[in-house]
């Protein structure tokens, strides 16, 4: 099988903080912004007033008397760590007798039944690190990694092998969405990044999954990866959108092309454009939104640094 190259330190989307120093950092209590609002609300109704009273009396909750604390650029990034594992350590469905076991929950919604298979994908990742750094045995998280693999073999209904965006937690059942090909690529990332940090049976499920996706499937006649399947009122499902401009899906062509059962062209990966934007004295391939998790999915995974492709784009 092909390998794919994916990083292990990575759960630490929320941690792009390379090449932080040792110097302390100072944290202050938040200021109490009252002037600010006062101002704001003269400019608007043009006179000072009751608006402005009742503005600024507002109780904030803030509490101005906390005193400043200094902590260092490596407390910081260890406390942003183990309180990213600890989501997904503690926000999985781990009934051994659920349909759903693995499941992680969608982080944007009070419904606590709500999976995302993407989420899941990041949770497989976080197991590596929490065994990594002693927050869990490695026989833990190996267990955990192992049994969720499996959920997603043999219980999570797909397509192609494309999976739905969200599941109910406690059946696996999928929600009424899309299947999605990005969030199954995040799915994919962890799976491999797990096979390759535990070995054994979770690398031989992992790449089982990895191996029964169907990438040519999802490829449109303009050379683009379509984004999902829709579900249609008839009950069928139709493939809809297309990656027609770089933002997260970078991982997909790199999987695409390196699966040994179901391989897409290489050529793909010059089908998307590229919008160029400028940042102070910086040129950059722009996304759709300009959001910063376009710029974090793939690069958590894979490793861009030095690569610059014959376009002449360093990812």
């Amino acid at each position: 099988m092909k390998k794919i190259r994916l990083a292990v330190g990575l759960l630490c989307i929320l941690l792009a903080v390379a090449g932080c120093s040792k110097k302390k950092t100072e944290v202050s209590a938040p200021e109490n912004n009252r002037g600010t609002v006062e101002d704001h609300t003269d400019a608007a109704a043009g006179s000072p007033g009751s608006a402005n009273e009742s503005a600024g009396a507002a109780d904030t909750g803030i509490d101005s008397t906390v005193e400043a604390v200094e902590v260092s650029a490596e407390e910081l990034i260890e406390k942003e760590i183990r309180g990213s594992f600890d989501y997904f350590w503690k926000e999985t469905q781990t009934d051994p007798d659920s349909k759903g076991y693995g499941l992680n929950r969608d982080g944007n919604t009070g419904d606590r039944d709500f999976a995302s298979i993407a989420s899941t994908g990041f949770a497989l990742s976080a197991y590596t690190v929490g065994a990594e750094k002693g927050y869990i045995t490695l026989e833990e998280g190996k267990e955990r990694s192992l049994k969720t693999l499996l959920t997603v073999r043999d219980e999570l209904e797909n397509i192609d092998g494309f999976y739905y965006h969200f599941y109910h937690l406690s059946t696996g059942e999928p929600y009424d969405v899309e299947v999605s090909t990005i969030d199954t690529a995040l799915l994919l990332c962890g799976a491999i990044v797990s096979g390759e940090y535990f070995g054994g049976e979770v690398k031989e499920v992992a790449e089982e999954i990895y191996e029964r996706v169907q990438w040519d499937q999802i490829v449109k006649s303009n050379n683009r990866f379509y984004m999902a399947y829709e579900p249609e009122e008839d009950g069928t499902m139709k493939k809809t959108g297309e990656w027609d401009v770089a933002a997260e899906q970078l991982m997909m062509y790199i999987l695409g092309a390196g699966s040994p059962t179901y391989p897409v062209p290489g050529e793909m990966f010059y089908g998307f454009q590229r919008w160029k934007a400028v940042y102070g004295d910086y040129t950059y391939i722009r996304s759709w939104s300009n959001s910063l998790f376009a710029y974090q999915f793939s690069h958590a995974y894979i490793d861009f640094r030095n690569k610059t492709d014959r376009t002449g784009v360093d990812w």
